[in-house]
């Protein structure tokens, strides 16, 4: 379930969980960067990495302080909008439209978002000439 509530974090470590525009049944948690936690708001895009080596643009569905040990857990890398461009509301009716369908909230992201939103990562091959 998806929270719209947005503590305060000032001086202590804050998490965001991000909603990939991805099959995936859950949101991942990602830390805020100190420099960035003005930024960060629920429904801007944020680059985040995903897997060993690929980046995706996903939706911030939710701000809270950091309840667990900071270990492991990657950091946003960049907030890619000004401002947000999903709403609480149509987070909400994302939520609906993925309970009723019986799909991911991923899924609806995806299909909901128009194309020139998404970022999804690509590979690039290049001949290494010195090898």
């Amino acid at each position: 379930m998806i929270s719209y509530y947005i503590p305060y974090l000032s001086g202590m470590d804050g998490c965001v969980d991000v909603l990939l525009p991805l099959p995936l049944k859950n949101c991942f948690s990602y830390l805020v960067p100190k420099e960035m936690e003005e930024k960060v708001r629920v429904g801007k895009r944020v680059l985040v990495p995903f897997g060993k080596r690929k980046f995706y643009a996903g939706i911030i569905v939710n701000r809270s302080v950091l309840p667990l040990p900071k270990e492991g857990m990657k950091e946003i890398l960049e907030v890619l909008d000004e401002y947000p461009v999903v709403t609480p509301i149509q987070l909400k009716f994302w939520t609906w439209i993925a309970d009723y369908y019986l799909c991911t909230l991923g899924e609806v992201c995806k299909a909901a978002l128009p194309s020139v939103l998404k970022l999804e990562s690509e590979s690039i091959v290049s001949f290494n000439e010195e090898a």
